[in-house]
């Protein structure tokens, strides 16, 4: 008897992102060209199961102890705007985000005590000195990431990825890198799965419910970070079978068995229901589910022949 599982898998992508560029112009002079150097950061992990439009995350960065940068003039209406660098496009329906060179990942920038950087914002400058102030950076999620990515992508590595250009001379700036990752997994195990669960006695059952010994198996997966595995095991499920969608119907063959359906099994030996999302662990890096099927009995006679089932099992992950 034998039960033949097909696998499938979601495929995405690891990168790595760094940020943007921004001017200024008003009657001011910078007099300490430095550049603040972002803190230290993790890798992000995304899932890939976040909704477009959804802010992946927030972080901000406190540069207030560098002290004073630059100073500006009495000059009547002067001004102060942040604009992003040449390779950042405006994103479509998402206010003051910016595309990145990485598909569907979008940033936007926001300066503590002005605003959004964009070449449409301008903000008032007050006369006298300033210093750096914090920056909250928040990648978006703008559209549909792609299903592979290699290698890594960086912004303005060694070079400031926000500047500050003032009208008058010298330059400052803000540099630094952020990574970010999108959480992928892959099956390991062939796609495709036959398992020989070898003869049963006659003996073995008797009534509606009695089951068989268990033939356990094994499925291999493999995630780029910690995330939590779900599955749905797709089948017919036998309408015969208590309680309802616990069991595979058996597939009709020449002499088959009758009377007969067929479980699966979790690592703790509970039937796993069909055609219905469940969650079967947290996996960080190499993970096996060692699972296992099994005869139950359905009707109240069986009959001796072959059995045979399929199913095909679906992993999410998030």
């Amino acid at each position: 008897m034998r039960l033949k599982m097909a696998f499938t898998s979601k495929f995405i992508m690891g990168l790595i992102l760094l940020i943007s560029s921004f001017k200024i112009l008003a009657t001011c002079t910078i007099t300490n060209p430095i550049n603040a150097l972002l803190p230290p950061h993790a890798p992000v992990q995304i899932s890939p199961a976040i909704s477009i439009g959804h802010e992946i995350i927030t972080i901000t960065a406190d540069f207030s102890s560098l002290g004073i940068i630059g100073n500006c003039d009495s000059s009547a209406n002067s001004t102060i705007r942040f604009d992003m660098g040449p390779s950042f496009s405006e994103a479509t329906s998402f206010s003051n985000v910016f595309n990145t060179a990485v598909p569907a990942i979008g940033i936007k920038i926001y300066v503590d005590g002005y605003g959004y950087a964009g070449s449409s914002n301008e903000y008032a400058m007050p006369a006298g000195d300033f210093s750096f102030h914090s920056i909250t950076i928040t990648f978006v999620k703008t559209g549909n990431t792609p299903s592979e990515f290699s290698g890594n992508i960086l912004f303005g590595s060694g070079t400031p990825f926000v500047e500050i250009h003032p009208d008058g001379s010298g330059s400052a700036g803000y540099t630094g890198d952020i990574g970010l990752l999108v959480t992928s997994c892959d099956i390991t195990t062939p796609s495709t799965m036959n398992i020989n669960m070898g003869s049963h006695n006659h003996n073995e059952f008797g009534a509606p419910g009695k089951t068989s010994t268990a033939t356990p198996f094994s499925i291999g997966i493999q995630c780029s970070g910690s995330v939590q595995v779900s599955a749905t095991i797709s089948a017919t499920a036998d309408p015969n079978a208590t309680p309802p969608n616990s069991a595979i119907k058996i597939l009709p063959v020449s002499d088959g068995s009758e009377g007969l359906a067929l479980q699966l099994l979790d690592e703790n030996s509970n039937v796993m229901a069909l055609n219905s999302p469940l969650i079967v662990g947290t996996v960080s890096g190499s993970h096996t589910f060692n699972w296992s099927a099994r005869l139950v009995q359905v009707l109240n006679y069986v009959t001796g022949g072959p059995v045979q089932a399929t199913a095909t099992v679906t992993f999410s992950y998030q």
